[in-house]
């Protein structure tokens, strides 16, 4: 029977659910169940309400707040420009108050945090920083917190609280901030670091020695200011470096607070004024970030109650340091980037690169700034960018150094003189003759030669009886502190022989100078002396000849004098020796062979020369 009643029971079943509404609804009824199983068990959005920030001692902490535990996170650091992307899943960002979204800090690494939801399901958090720097971040016990803590490139420290929110707090919640803010402030990570046992027995000790054994104990940096004094005893076996410490601070009422990498202990008054550093970031408009360090440098000197660093990427100045040194670095940073005015000064005289180079560099005195000044060559102009005191500065030292550069007149005149064996036509330079006087036999030319037109009529009548032979007599005008060349001579041509990349001999020609030249350069003093560079060079044609190719004489020489204007300075020295060979013949008899030399007269003369110089200078009025 029972048999019976379940076979109906089962045929029932499979003829309802052969009918097709019957099947219909079933398909329906389980789609809905699992769309409503799925919107049950799909986690519900987390609302992004706060955000604020606090600086630390050596990192900045921006906490950012849910009003749901936060489940998925991600983060990721990029480069060019350097940021660290934050991006919270399942989250609404719903916080009010920020301007354009975004949290400005300016302070320690970081400039700004950029805020705002990029997906429906996602907020985002963009922390903009000077420079690549490390990080990291977790969430608290809630969840509801995830801080972010962005370690310093230059440790600033200010362990004043900064906390920005854009909605008010309840006051046990910044209560528990504030006692929050000040454990993690007492409690020193450098102090917590250390895991050594620390055993120290000291009697009648020194507190400065206890602190160095303490020291040597541990590895930890510590300085003792002026401050500690006094001695101590203690027996610690085997505790920890926290308790070593404060045992030590404890009986003679010291303090500590964390600099960098090193601890440093004083009074509790002395450690208050660390504590109290404050840190500020000065931006730059218009001054060079290391010319205004070098600056406030040679102002401060080295006082430590202020600390001056450099951002070169965004030209700002970090101040950390006492609040009064930082408000007077602040003044004078003010003046050092006032408001500067753009000033063009035409350079009329000096018109050589090398000389509107020098006038910018004699301004680098009163404009520190090498960007600031400019030179238009096109227009032979100096651009200055500077404040009102820099412009009037510069503007005294252009006009002292663009004068116009005196103009000299020298005048040379460069003689041969042939010397025999019985009378020496040269210069005795140490003579004993009186001024002016100029001998023949021994000629002498003696004193300062001031007597001019008596060594003109003397050189006219040597040159009359041949003795001397004027090579040349140029002028030349040049300017003060440049060179003068006087180049008096010919080029005579010379064929040489070469041998080519085939072996092939070719002849060529090339043009060698032959004759005086001379190169001067004056200097004028303010005294009306004048300073000559003078460089001589002489070259002749040779009589001898080397393979087919004529031998060039070349004779040089280089010298200072000082002379005065309108003096006249002989230089001498350059002696040459030459022998040389005169053969007359019998035309036809002198080519016999052997008997022609009966027909051959030959004579042999030996000769020597010397070319002094007299150089002349004035001054020449424009």
């Amino acid at each position: 029977m029972s048999e019976l009643i379940r076979k109906r029971c089962k045929n029932n079943n499979i003829s309802k659910l052969s009918n097709p509404k019957v099947f219909i609804g079933l398909i329906s009824f389980l789609l809905l169940f699992f769309v409503l199983c799925d919107a049950c068990l799909a986690q519900e959005n987390i609302t992004i309400t706060n955000i604020w920030y606090k600086k630390m001692p050596n990192f900045t902490r921006v906490t950012i707040k849910a009003d749901k535990p936060v489940e998925e996170y991600e983060s990721m650091y990029t480069g060019d420009p350097d940021r660290i992307v934050i991006d919270i899943h399942n989250a609404d960002y719903n916080i009010t108050g920020l301007v354009k979204n975004t949290l400005f800090l300016n302070m320690g690494s970081v400039k700004q945090v950029r805020c705002g939801q990029i997906e429906a399901d996602k907020a985002r958090f963009v922390i903009d920083l000077f420079q690549r720097v490390d990080y990291d971040m977790a969430l608290d016990a809630t969840k509801r917190l995830l801080q972010i803590n962005i370690y310093d490139y230059e440790e600033f420290y200010s362990p004043e609280t900064q906390i920005f929110t854009v909605e008010p707090l309840g006051a046990d919640e910044i209560k528990r901030i504030k006692e929050q803010e000040l454990t993690e402030y007492k409690t020193s990570s450098l102090v917590d670091q250390v895991t050594i046992p620390i055993s120290m027995n000291l009697k009648e000790t020194e507190v400065v020695d206890a602190i160095r054994t303490l020291s040597l104990l541990s590895g930890v940096n510590i300085v003792a200011d002026d401050s500690v004094a006094g001695n101590i005893t203690l027996s610690l076996n085997n505790v920890t470096f926290k308790d070593a410490l404060n045992w030590i601070l404890r009986l003679k009422r010291l303090d500590y607070t964390q600099v960098g990498n090193a601890l440093i202990i004083g009074t509790e008054d002395i450690i208050k004024t660390y504590r109290q550093r404050v840190t500020r970031i000065v931006h730059m408009e218009n001054a060079d970030v290391e010319n205004s360090k070098g600056v406030l440098d040679s102002y401060f000197g080295e006082d430590e109650n202020i600390r001056i660093t450099v951002d070169s990427r965004l030209n700002n100045l970090i101040l950390e340091g006492i609040p009064e040194m930082v408000v007077k670095a602040e003044g004078l940073i003010k003046e050092i980037d006032s408001s500067l005015i753009t000033k063009t000064f035409k350079i009329d005289n000096a018109t050589f690169a090398e000389e509107v180079d020098s006038i910018k560099s004699m301004l680098g005195i009163v404009i520190p700034d090498d960007n600031r000044v400019l030179i238009d060559s096109r227009q032979n102009e100096i651009i200055i960018k500077g404040n009102e005191e820099e412009i009037a500065n510069a503007e005294l030292m252009i006009k002292g150094l663009d004068k116009r550069a005196p103009q000299i007149m020298i005048e040379a005149k460069i003689i041969e003189i042939t010397l025999d064996g019985q009378k020496e036509l040269g210069f005795r330079w140490f003579s004993n003759a009186e001024e002016g006087e100029l001998t023949i036999g021994e000629l002498t030319l003696g004193g300062s030669l001031e007597r001019r037109g008596l060594i003109e009529a003397k050189l006219k009548a040597l040159a009359t009886e041949n003795k001397i032979n004027i090579l040349s007599n140029p002028k030349v005008l040049t300017l003060d502190g440049k060179t003068a060349v006087i180049d008096s001579g010919k080029q005579i041509p010379i064929q040489e022989e070469v041998i080519d990349n085939e072996g092939r001999i070719r002849r060529t020609v090339t043009w060698k100078d032959v004759g005086v030249k001379l190169e001067i350069t004056p200097r004028l003093s303010s005294d009306g002396i004048i300073n000559m560079d003078l460089f001589t060079e002489v070259k002749s044609l040779g009589e001898e000849f080397i393979v087919g190719y004529p031998v060039i004489n070349n004779r040089s020489q280089t010298a200072k004098i000082l002379s005065k204007l309108g003096e006249t300075t002989v230089i001498g020295g350059l002696i040459s020796s030459e022998e040389t060979e005169n053969i007359r013949r019998i035309p036809i008899l002198s080519e016999i062979p052997i008997f022609g030399e009966i027909f051959k007269f030959r004579t042999k003369n030996k000769s020597r020369t010397e070319v002094i110089m007299l150089i002349t200078a004035n001054k020449i009025d424009y």
